[in-house]
């Protein structure tokens, strides 16, 4: 967002390092939805292990924490873009977007997974590891259908009915990590030692897979695979890092707990100081990497403090309807 708030002033773009800096954080970004995903699956797991059945009230409580918050962020954000880019819709337009995550996109794949869960906990205890390999090749098939140009493919267009309606784009890249986590959280105990295992395999494919996906994007060379395989080797070496050698680990936790608030936010924050800072500060906008720092700042601390102050106060009986 920062690089294009410098294109709408007509400025330089940065070059040599400093373009390749901007390229590494913005190419982490490939990791957070897979994480969130796993991390959620997980969660349902978890709230399953003692009788290996997850309640419908569980899934209920955890749907009310997510679609209230998405509905109140997405309708701030379709008034904010309305007063500052025109962008408007009839009424029927607002809702095929609420319904297919525009602009909080991976919501809507989040719902789904949450509603199957109860379902999901079954086989995944008794058929788990084929029902991982069967979403996983269901997944690149969906890759190939959805994003063929970029493998050089061509699809016949009768094949777009293995697409799933609104969950298409979310599914080629994001199918398999909800019951992965789901079944990692059922079989612990035979995940861990395998993963360990090859732990040092899994933190030279995650490296190697992050270098070539960013080489795709600045760079003639093309390994459009790279996307979608570094996230998958990252959520595999994940549950082997220790908690306690993370450095301050305390202090991402409780970052982390408000993540899912930090998403919903932080659009309109981002394009809101990108606007206010291409009206007060322009020069600031030709120092691209300065301007990211400024901007990751804001976008962290401007709504951690906003939901801090409402968690303390009196309307903190609100905080789960506006952030989950």
């Amino acid at each position: 967002m920062g690089t294009q708030g410098t294109q709408e002033l007509g400025l330089a773009q940065a070059r040599g390092l400093e373009r390749l800096v901007l390229a590494l954080l913005a190419g982490v970004g490939v990791f957070a939805v897979p994480t969130f995903l796993f991390a959620s699956g997980s969660f349902a797991s978890y709230a399953a292990q003692r009788t290996l059945r997850l309640p419908w009230r569980i899934v209920w409580a955890a749907l009310k924490r997510l679609l209230w918050p998405y509905l109140v962020w997405s309708i701030l954000f379709y008034i904010y873009v309305c007063f500052r880019k025109a962008e408007g819709y009839t009424l029927w337009g607002y809702i095929v977007k609420l319904i297919v995550g525009y602009p909080f996109h991976f919501i809507p794949i989040l719902l789904f997974y949450y509603v199957c869960s109860p379902v999901l906990v079954r086989l995944a205890h008794r058929f788990g590891y084929v029902l991982l390999v069967g979403i996983a090749f269901y997944q690149a098939f969906l890759i190939a259908l959805v994003f063929p140009s970029r493998f050089g493919l061509t699809v016949p267009d009768w094949m777009d009915v293995f697409v799933p309606p609104v969950l298409g784009q979310t599914m080629a890249q994001w199918a398999v990590y909800f019951p992965l986590g789901l079944v990692y959280g059922l079989k612990v105990t035979e995940m861990s030692p395998w993963l360990q295992r090859f732990r040092s395999a899994l933190i030279v494919a995650t490296g190697v897979f992050f270098v070539l996906y960013i080489l795709d994007g600045t760079s003639d060379l093309r390994f459009s695979v790279a996307r979608f395989v570094c996230p998958l080797t990252f959520v595999l070496l994940a549950p082997t890092i220790r908690r306690d050698s993370i450095p301050m680990v305390r202090q991402f936790e409780q970052v982390a707990r408000r993540s899912y608030g930090l998403y919903l936010t932080n659009l309109i924050v981002l394009d809101l100081s990108v606007f206010l800072a291409q009206l007060l500060l322009p020069r600031l906008l030709a120092h691209q990497l300065v301007f990211c720092i400024v901007l990751f700042i804001v976008a962290l601390g401007v709504p951690l403090g906003v939901m801090d102050g409402v968690a303390r106060s009196p309307t903190r009986v609100m905080y789960r309807y506006v952030f989950g």
